[in-house]
C-alpha cells in the first residue's frame, strides 16, 4: 500500500524483537527505516534483512541514554536522509530482580534506557520537526506495567509509568507544532531479551 512512501522512520532498539518487527512493517509500507541500535551486530543484520526484503533501511549506532550519541545519531540521519517524519521510542533492557536484591546499577540502567532515552531522542528529533515547520509522529512503546505492578519488575514498571506521563507532556508541548505523540502499551512479548532472562517467572 506504500502508506509511508517518502517518509523516514527512526526506530530505537530495532535490532531484534518488537523494534525489528516495527521496522519491517514500516519498510513494507514504503518508509525508509533507521535502525537506531546499540548492538552493532544486530543492527547491521536488521538493515541487511530489510534490504533483502526489498525495503529501505539504514543502521545508525546509538546508546539512547547518552545525549552526545543521540545528537550524533540524529545528525547522521539528517545528513544521509534529510528528514525524520516518525520516531518510535522502543529501546529497552530486561532486569527482573526483587527490589531488595536489585543492584543500583541495574535500576539506573533500566531507567536510563527506558525513560531518559525516550526523553533524549524525543528532544532532539522534536527540535528537527519544529525547525522544519512542524508535523511528525512520535510513538513511545510503553507497557501495561505502566499502570499495574509486576513481581521483580520495579525498575521496568517505574520506567514505563514515567514514559506514559512523558508521552502526555510531549503531546501537550508539541501539539501546537502539529507533532502527534502517543504511547502504546503491550503486555509481555516473547522476544530474545525476555527468553534470555532466566529468572523471569521463577521464585515467587
Amino acid at each position: 500500500m506504500n502508506r509511508f512512501e517518502n517518509k523516514v522512520a527512526v526506530i530505537t532498539g530495532a535490532g531484534d524483537g518488537i523494534g525489528l518487527q516495527i521496522a519491517e512493517s514500516f519498510a513494507a509500507e514504503g518508509a525508509t527505516v533507521v535502525i537506531a541500535e546499540i548492538n552493532e551486530a544486530s543492527g547491521s543484520r536488521a538493515e541487511e534483512k530489510i534490504k533483502a526484503q526489498g525495503g529501505k533501511a539504514l543502521f545508525v549506532p546509538v546508546d539512547v541514554s547518552d545525549e552526545a550519541r543521540v545528537e550524533k545519531m540524529v545528525e547522521t540521519v539528517l545528513e544521509k536522509l534529510g528528514q525524520i517524519d516518525i520516531l518510535i521510542n522502543n529501546a529497552g533492557v530486561v532486569v527482573h530482580v526483587k527490589v531488595v536484591d536489585m543492584p543500583r546499577e541495574a535500576w539506573d540502567r533500566q531507567l536510563a534506557v527506558q525513560l531518559t532515552g525516550p526523553f533524549l531522542v524525543s528532544k532532539h528529533v522534536a527540535r528537527h520537526m519544529i525547525a522544519r515547520g512542524g508535523g511528525g509522529k512520535i510513538v513511545n512503546i510503553s507497557s501495561v506495567s505502566a499502570v499495574m505492578g509486576r513481581h521483580k519488575a520495579a525498575a521496568h514498571c517505574s520506567a514505563k509509568g514515567g514514559l506514559t506521563m512523558l508521552t502526555k507532556v510531549l503531546a501537550m508541548e508539541l501539539g501546537e507544532y502539529k507533532v502527534n505523540v502517543n504511547a502504546v502499551a503491550p503486555g509481555l512479548i516473547d522476544v530474545p531479551s525476555q527468553r534470555a532472562e532466566e529468572n523471569i517467572s521463577s521464585d515467587y
